[in-house]
Parts: structure tokens; sequence; C-alpha cells
């Protein structure tokens, strides 16, 4: 038999076999060498089964994917916390995509997990695309996506223990996702899953863990955990001792999971729960270091107290918000059970019956979108089927207050409130072009809505099929109207204007996170020029960047949330400002606050970095704090890896941050700028850093940046020329810069700090020189 456990063929046919035996599985085991493991995952990932849609969404975009999933095998009581960790991961940023299975020895599977919490897995996998792309949470079983795991359940129930399917599992997510952490069941499986992630040119790291209570397919901070980190054919191991005491024995602890997962997502504090709470913290911990190391070589070059550092470092951020968290999983949960496509009854899809007279359309009068520069289209939304709008002011009022914007947007759907009758007043009240939304199928439509006084038409590219979508944008060009193709799944390839929209037809869910990830992960090369930003833009400085990378965008709900002429007037025109931000950093003291927010300074950097010679400090944090609060828009939190965690708790629901690690608290910001290479989760714009000059931009940022799909921030370092160079090298590569950094401290021709104090008159001095960049 030892000969057979090398033979990869004897394996696959007996696995794929109708007549799989007990015996088989038996004479198997998990003895198998990483070699023939590595062959029967290959060779079973060419039968598997996988939603097409969704595996054509994941070949078009280079999502930072994730699994989280363990080997299972433990025969013991325990939390499922892969999967916990999973949906806890998902409401912070993450795309996870879960493969998993039903436990073959009686105990808590993912598949046993997600049924007793009642989430409807065959609507999961019948509209896998939908859930995965309102949710960021996808789960796959095992017996969907590999029919063999289905039949071969009964007859692994009846061993006591694992089988070569503990093994396969893990590694046959039918997905290419970005990394994988894997929890094996003992230390040596740990070592032979590592060897075969390594053949297989996996990113992931394998986790195992012991203590007195045995092995855990998992790490755990109460026990000596190992950990492999595997990347280009190599891997690296780390040992990690137990962090935390714990006297309790585990088979008491979870002695009903499911019990322990509701008291944990109700925030009930009791041993169970604070345990979980513990298991979980630092499974993602280790996955925001995963994140990081998906991305960038250098967590293999870094020493191993290093890595453990930046663990235990998110641990604690992860711990102190941990109540938070489970809030927003527990409401994760209930949406994942409530979510359903719309019914073909619904409103929202019942047709308009358009009978207008049939009328040669009328030659434009109207301004164009075709020769807009940009493109801010302000939208009138009186009504919306997921949230209720309050508008209190008349139809003229609006428009007038909308003199700033490039165009109209209109919903003409009745379950929005909309009609022609009211399409036909705007176009009596403004000369501007615009844009008519609806779920347009046919022609008659098109040109019903155009004989009503649009000058734009949008087409949803994921309600018609290709050839009628075709038809339609021949339809637009015919009547001399601009097509607006629109999408949540796939950038779209024809029509004028391209619309990227974070809210799903499925559900009326958005996801903005997934909207952010297909641009700025983005394997298909497009036009910036040509896209459109919809749907969930709610701040003026989102806008902003968003009108100076691409064509345009869209803002409806935020606008109609204003009932007051002269704010609505405001908002625009601040979105409509051409300048580049600047950001100074070196905020120290109260003082240094107040001086800064007197000049025209954009973005004033507090530094919470001990090791810098600009840290503020607690005290004074505490002191500026009711300044900082009434200038949220102005202020950007500098954080790192030895951010000093008092400082970090203080600011974290503050909406902008400077970042050169990826900390789970501000992963909830609205604005982040990451200041180094790494891809970090929820980056706005990233920050070239020009500290030493003639060094130049260096060449391994990453690809979307210079694809111009990222926005930039330009560094100067502490001598305030370097901008100019920076900026030259810039505009050679045609990237989008939105901002210039600055520091605030005096420095000398040698590029030293000499006085560790911010400096107005340099701040005064940088904003003269850059004056002439900012408005063009």
């Amino acid at each position: 038999m030892k000969n057979k456990l090398n033979d990869d063929k004897y394996i696959l046919s007996n696995i794929l076999s109708d007549n799989l035996t007990k015996e088989f599985l038996n004479d198997i085991g998990t003895d198998i060498s990483s070699n023939c493991l590595a062959k029967l995952v290959l060779e079973l990932k060419k039968v598997s089964n996988s939603p097409q849609k969704l595996k054509q969404i994941i070949s078009q975009a280079d999502f930072p994917l994730f699994d989280i999933v363990g080997t299972g095998g433990i025969g013991v009581d325990k939390l499922n916390t892969s999967t916990l960790t999973g949906l806890y991961a998902s409401c912070l940023g993450f795309q996870i995509i879960k493969h998993g299975g039903r436990s073959s020895n009686g105990k808590i599977g993912a598949v046993d997990f997600l049924e007793k919490n009642h989430i409807p897995l065959q609507k999961i996998i019948e509209n896998a695309d939908e859930y995965f792309r309102a949710t960021n949470f996808l789960f796959l079983p095992a017996s969907f996506t590999y029919p063999v795991f289905a039949k071969s359940a009964a007859i692994r129930k009846e061993i006591k223990g694992p089988t070569i399917f503990n093994l396969l599992g893990p590694l046959l997510n039918p997905i290419d996702v970005k990394g994988k952490l894997i929890g094996a069941f003992n230390f040596n499986i740990a070592l032979t899953i590592a060897d075969t992630c390594s053949l297989l040119n996996e990113t992931a790291i394998i986790v195992s863990s012991y203590d007195q209570n045995g092995y855990l397919d998992e790490a755990s901070p109460y026990s000596s955990t190992i950990l492999y980190f595997c990347k280009d054919k190599k891997y690296k191991k780390i040992e990690i001792n137990p962090i935390e005491l714990n006297s309790l024995n585990r088979k008491e602890i979870f002695s009903n999971s499911i019990k322990v997962t509701e008291d944990l997502l109700s925030n009930a504090e009791n041993d169970s729960t604070n345990y979980a709470k513990n298991l979980i913290s630092y499974n993602l911990a280790i996955l925001y270091v995963l994140n990081e190391f998906s991305y960038k070589n250098c967590l293999m070059n870094y020493e191993e107290k290093n890595i453990v550092e930046k663990i235990l470092l998110n641990y604690k951020v992860i711990q102190n918000n941990f109540n938070e968290y489970s809030n927003l999983v527990a409401k994760k949960i209930e949406q994942i059970k409530k979510l359903s496509p719309l019914h073909p009854k619904s409103p929202i899809l019942v047709q308009h019956n358009f009978d207008l007279p049939k009328i040669k359309i009328p030659e434009t009068k109207y301004q164009s979108f075709n020769n807009k520069e940009k493109l801010f289209l302000a939208e009138i939304k009186l009504n919306n089927p997921k949230s209720t709008i309050s508008n209190t002011l008349a139809l003229e009022e609006r428009l007038n207050a909308y003199e700033m914007a490039d165009g109209i947007s209109f919903i003409t759907h009745p379950s929005f409130s909309g009609s022609l009758d009211i399409l036909r007043k705007i176009r009596e009240l403004t000369n501007k072009p615009i844009l008519a939304k609806d779920f347009i199928t046919e022609k008659y439509q098109i040109k019903n809505l155009v004989l009503a006084g649009a000058n734009g038409i949008l087409l949803l590219q994921d309600y018609i099929s290709e050839s009628k979508l075709v038809e339609l944008v021949d339809y637009c060009k015919e009547l001399n109207v601009s097509s607006f193709v629109e999408s949540s799944f796939f950038l779209p390839k024809i029509g004028d204007f391209y619309v990227l929209n974070s809210r799903s037809l499925f559900s009326l869910e958005e996801n903005k996170y997934f909207r952010n990830f297909l641009l700025n992960f983005s394997n298909e090369k497009f036009d910036p020029n040509k896209i459109i930003i919809a749907s969930n833009i709610e701040e003026i400085k989102e806008a902003n960047t968003t009108l100076k990378i691409f064509k345009g965008c869209i803002v409806g709900t935020a606008l109609m949330k204003i009932n007051d002429y002269h704010d609505i007037k405001n908002f625009i025109s601040n979105i409509k400002k051409p300048n580049i931000t600047t950001k100074f950093c070196g905020a120290k003291t109260l003082v240094d606050l107040q001086n800064a927010l007197n000049t025209s300074v954009d973005l004033i950097g507090i530094n919470l970095i001990p090791q810098s010679k600009k840290f503020v400090g607690i005290s004074s944090l505490k002191e500026m704090l009711p300044i900082i609060e009434k200038n949220q828009n102005k202020i950007c939190f500098i954080t790192r890896n030895d951010i000093d965690l008092n400082c970090l708790n203080l600011v974290k629901n503050f909406a902008c941050t400077e970042h050169a690690y990826s900390f789970p608290m501000l992963d909830k910001s609205k604005y982040h700028i990451s200041s180094n290479s790494g891809n970090y989760l929820n980056t706005t714009a990233f920050l070239i850093d020009g500290s030493i000059p003639g060094k130049g931009i260096v060449e391994s940022y990453p690809e979307n940046i210079k694809n111009n799909k990222i926005p930039i921030f330009l560094s100067n370092g502490i001598n305030f020329l370097n901008y100019k160079e920076r900026y030259q090298e810039a505009l050679e590569k045609n990237w989008k810069i939105i901002g210039i950094d600055c520091s605030s401290t005096v420095c000398n021709d040698e590029l030293t700090t000499t006085e560790n104090i911010l400096s107005i008159d340099k701040m005064k001095k940088m904003e003269k020189l850059i004056k002439g960049i900012k408005h063009g």
C-alpha cells in the first residue's frame, strides 16, 4: 500500500469511482505525499462545478479574494472559526469566497453551521454572483462544486477520523482566490499542505495549533501555533507561543457552538464568548497579514519577530472593537437570509406602457453630453424603494440649484415616483442635457423617452442580452442621443459612456467595495475618460476625486437629502472645484493645529507614530480633539504598524487616514491614503514617496497605479522643493495627481530636520509654490 500512497492515478480513479469503499479510504488515510496531493488537486479541478457568471466576473478583475478554510478532522466539539472569521472579514472590506463541506464526524462543519443559522444555501448557489456582489461573502459547498464529496459523505461518516477528503477540500476552491488561510488538524498535515501549496504556487498561510486540549485546525492565542507562509513556490515557517491564558476545557466551552455563536453576535459576555472572540480576532489578525503578504514579497524577508509583531498588533486592535464588528456580522447574516431576486411582477420590473403618438423625433436644441469635458450629473430622484427621500423643494427651485451641474439625471420608473410627464416638465425648465433612467428593453421605450426630452438613455447591461444591448446602443446613435451603458458586474465595452453602479438589480443592495475593486483591480483595459461612477457617492471629497480621475459621476440621494437651495449650490460648487489637494503633516500641538487651520491647506496631518519626530502624543491629541471634531474634513491621521494604540482608539471613527499598514478598524473609514506600495483594503489614493531627490518613482508600485486606475498624492519629503521633481515624473507617466503631500518641519539642504516644530512660514512658502498647480 505504501507505493499506492504516491500513485495519484490509482487514488483518483478510486475517488471518482461509483464504488468508493470505506476500506480504500482507511488504507489511504492522510499520509500521502505532497506531490501526489498536488496532482490530485489539479486533476479534480478539471471536473469542478462553479457558478459560471461569478467565474467570469473574477476572471475580468484581479480581486483581492480570500478563502478561510479548515481541514476539519479534529473530531471534537469546536467553534466553526473559519466560517465566522470569513463573515467578520466580509464586514471589514475583504472579499471572501469560502469553500467548505459538511462535517463527516457528526460535529459542526461549515455547511452544518450555515444551515443551523438558516442561511439558504441552495438559493445562494443558484444566484452566487448576486450574493457575492451584494455581501462580499459567498459560501460554495464542496458537495456542489465536487459531487464526489456528496457521493462519499455516507462512507466518510463511518470512518472515525480524517480522510484524504479533509486534505483535498481546502485546496479545491474552484474560484481562483488571491490568498488562502488554511487550518490543518495537526502539525504534520500543516507541513504537507504547505508543501502542496508551494508545488501549486498558491499564496497561503497554513496554521495549526496545539494545547492541553489537543490540536485545532486554526490559529489560537491560547495555544502554540505554527504558521507556514507560502508564496512563489517557497514557504517560511513561524512559531508563535500562547499569548492568552486558559484554564477551561475546550469541550465544555463549545458543547453547543451554535448557542455560543448566538451569544457572540448579541455581545453576551461569558467564558465561551470571550474564548470565541479571541479565536476569531487572532485568525482575523493573521488574515490582515495575508492581505499584505499576498501583494508583497517583503514578508518572506522579514525577521520572524516583525511578522509576529504585526499579528499581535492587529489582534489587539480587533479585540478592542470586536463588539462593533459583531453587530455588523449579525446584520450581514440577516441580509444574506433576506436577499432574493426581484419577482418578475415587482413594480420595479414592470414595463412602461408607452403609447405616445409615433411622430418624427425633433432636432435637439438643447445641450449635448458629448461636448462636455467632465460630466457631473445631478439627479432628481423623488423616491427610493430602499429608503425614504423627504424632498421639500419645488422642481423648478431644485433645477435652479443644479445650475452648476453638467447635466440632469432622472429616473422615470414609477417605483421611484417618476413618469414621462415629469420628464417633460424637467425638459421645459432646463436646457441642460437630461439622462433618462429606466428598465429599457425595447426601442420604442427609447424613442418615447427622447420624445419626452431625454438627450441620453441609460441601458442596463446586467438586465438584457448582449445582442439586445448592441441593438439598443445602435438605436441611440440613430436618434442622435448618448448611450450610457451601466453595469454592476463588468466594465462595459460598448456605448458612449460606461456607468459603474454599486447597486445590484438583483436586490437593490449596495456594495461600494465591489465597484471599487472592479475599478482598482481590473484586468480589463478601459478608458477612464468614458467612465461615469454612479450610486453611493455621498461626500464632496469623493465626488471631487471621481471627477479628477474619471469622466464623471452621478449624485442623487446625497443631493435629494438637501432641501436648502444655497446648500445645494455650495455642495455642487465644491465638487466642481478643480483644485489639487494640499496636505501638510506635522501639527503636534493645539497651537499648531489652530495656525494650520488659518492657512488654505486642505488636509492637516496628525502623526500617531511614536517613533516619528512629529508624533502628537496622547495628551496633546486629547487637547486637540474638540477642534478636530469641528474640522473633520481637514484632518488626516498618519498611521503605521508601530502606531500608538491609545491614540488610534481615540480617532478610529474619523473619515481620513494615511497609513503604511492596513489596520482593521480603519477599513471603515471613507478616505484612505496608502503611503507605500501595498494594495490595502479600501484604498482611495496612493502616496508616492519623494523624500530622496533624483531617486525617481519606485517601479514596484502596483500596476493599477501605473495604469492610471488609482489616484496619487505626490510627496516631497522634508525638502519642500522635491515636489517639482515628483510632479514632473508623474506628468511623464500620465498619472492622475489629486494631491501633494508636504512635510511641515524645517529642513536644511542636506534634507535633515533641524527643528521638530511645525513651520507656518514653510507652509505658506509651499502654498505659493503649489498655487500654479492647484489651478491647472
